[in-house]
């Protein structure tokens, strides 16, 4: 059983717990990382006046900055009420779950093996070979 009731409070399982903490964690790392190499490749390409890049597994394309037009809905709604009940529609929206890290809690993950160490120096290494190569 992953959810115990006691007392009227629902308690979860302390190893799905921990395993969710943990991949919860390192899903942000590998994310921030993901972003970092991102934003290296997109300067890359606008220095250099690159559009695409193919490998055997991947094909980036530059996007170029542009506005995009949006609806502001709320003050739509606001200032017409009655347009706005005539033209909304309703979507049913399937249950799920949210899992959100604690904050204080992210320190403390750190510490919990080499997994997130060694994303850690992956991107430090990165970052820094990106930047010597910028450099020089």
């Amino acid at each position: 059983m992953l959810i115990k009731v006691e007392n009227n409070t629902p308690i979860l399982n302390a190893d799905i717990s921990n395993k969710l903490t943990i991949f919860e964690k390192q899903l942000k790392e590998i994310k921030q990382q993901e972003e970092i190499i991102k934003q290296a490749i997109l300067s890359e390409m606008e220095a250099e006046n690159i559009l695409s890049i193919e490998t055997d597994d991947l094909k980036i394309s530059y996007v170029a900055p542009f506005d995009r037009e949006t609806f502001d809905t709320k003050t739509f709604q606001k200032e017409n009420q009655e347009l706005y009940d005539n033209y909304v529609k309703m979507t049913p929206v399937k249950s799920s779950i949210r899992i959100k890290l604690k904050e204080w809690f992210y320190g403390k993950l750190y510490n919990q093996g080499a997994y997130v160490r060694i994303y850690w120096w992956i991107t430090r290494l990165f970052v820094r070979w990106h930047y010597n190569s910028k450099c020089n």
